[in-house]
């Protein structure tokens, strides 16, 4: 997750053994979703980017959810 602290895009970067679904949310530092995007997981390193200059400076949490599994949680500000 980067740059952190972020205020116009966040930039997700992984690895992932098998192609799968995946969901993306963001809280924000009191629990409320602000974001929620399905996203496709490919074979191997994977990018994502995220707008977020719409939100106000704070702390916000991110998590990356496959099936039950949470393979990313992080938060950032």
């Amino acid at each position: 997750l980067y740059p952190n602290p972020a205020s116009e895009t966040l930039n997700i970067l992984f690895q992932s053994k098998k192609f799968n679904k995946g969901l993306v949310r963001i809280y924000d530092a009191n629990g409320r979703q602000v974001h929620i995007e399905n996203v496709n997981i490919e074979t191997g390193e994977n990018r994502f980017h995220i707008d977020i200059s719409c939100y106000a400076k704070g702390l916000f949490y991110f998590v990356l959810q496959v099936e039950n599994e949470r393979l990313v949680d992080a938060s950032f500000s």
